[in-house]
């Protein structure tokens, strides 16, 4: 078996890795994965036994594990998922190597190029389903790469958000921004305090498994409840 190519522009080519048993592909990935996240190594074995799952092992999800090649070398990799009850795609990684950053296609840097064929990714993911997608959210480290993000388009969402950080000892959580890069014709106006707290949910509850009582996850949510909502 070999990996699907998603698609191809110029010297850019992005293949699926999950479930095509193509062993180079997806050591590329992981290498790639441990040289850029070195705080998130430990993540490395989980990720390798997921890439041997189908994008639609379980129900109501698209996971989406692509590399990135330039010129069939290994550039990049970004990971993410869509989630139908959620109405919203989950950035997890994105990561591309230093040397390849000012890469162009069509009048974007590769990362933001990635970012967008992400998006357009989810929406052909939400064809299925009865709800409207409403865009993708990702958690970001910090100020300086929210700016850079909202440069491409990805908006700062009112949330007082916290990242949980598994460790072989436990657990810390680590205070983020969510971004949200809005589906074409999505109204930033329309997102009401309902689903914000959907998209942290999404994060929190679906995909790092807290419990909706959890303390930090109940901080989370009345950190968006009873206020006027705005996007920045």
């Amino acid at each position: 078996m070999s990996a699907e190519r998603i698609l191809q522009a110029g010297p850019v080519c992005i293949y699926e890795i999950l479930d095509s048993g193509e062993d180079r592909r997806i050591d590329a990935l992981l290498d790639l994965y441990a040289t850029l996240f070195p705080k998130y190594i430990h993540y490395v074995p989980r990720l390798r036994s997921r890439a041997q799952y189908p994008v639609n092992h379980r129900p109501g999800q698209f996971v989406h594990y692509w590399l990135v090649e330039v010129d069939g070398v290994p550039a990049g990799f970004r990971i993410f998922r869509y989630l139908e009850s959620r109405r919203c795609g989950l950035a997890h990684a994105l990561g591309i190597l230093p040397v390849f950053r000012n890469v162009r296609i069509h009048e974007q840097r590769l990362s933001e190029f990635v970012i967008y064929q992400c998006l357009f990714q989810i929406l052909r993911d939400a064809t299925s389903s009865r709800l409207e997608c409403l865009g993708m959210v990702n958690e970001v480290e910090s100020e300086r790469l929210m700016t850079h993000y909202e440069q491409m388009g990805i908006r700062r969402l009112p949330i007082a958000y916290f990242e949980p950080i598994f460790h072989p000892t436990g657990i810390e959580f680590e205070s983020r921004i969510l971004g949200f890069l809005p589906a074409p014709g999505i109204d930033l106006n329309t997102l009401d305090a309902e689903m914000l707290i959907n998209f942290a949910l999404a994060f929190l509850v679906d995909h790092y498994g807290l419990s909706i009582d959890h303390p930090i996850v109940q901080q989370v949510i009345h950190s968006v409840q009873g206020q006027h909502i705005w996007i920045k």
